[in-house]
C-alpha cells in the first residue's frame, strides 16, 4: 500500500506542477498580448503626432513622399 500512496502522491505533485506551468504560460500569453497592445498604441500615437506635424507644415505632400508611406 505504501508504494501506491507514494506513486499517487508523485502523480499529484506532477499534476500540480503541470497545472502551475499551464497557468504561468497563460499569464505570459496575456502579458505578451497586453505588451503588444501597448506597443501598438505607442506606435499609433507617434504616427498620429508625425502626421499632425506634417499637416501643419506647408510641404505636406513632399514630406509624405519622403516618408514613403
Amino acid at each position: 500500500m505504501r508504494v501506491v500512496k507514494i506513486k499517487s502522491y508523485k502523480n499529484y505533485l506532477i499534476d500540480i506542477l503541470k497545472h502551475n506551468l499551464i497557468e504561468k504560460s497563460e499569464k505570459d500569453k496575456k502579458l505578451f498580448v497586453y505588451s503588444q497592445l501597448q506597443k501598438d498604441k505607442k506606435i499609433k500615437r507617434t504616427l498620429r503626432k508625425k502626421f499632425n506635424k506634417l499637416r501643419k507644415s506647408k510641404n505636406y505632400v513632399k514630406k509624405l513622399l519622403r516618408l514613403n508611406i
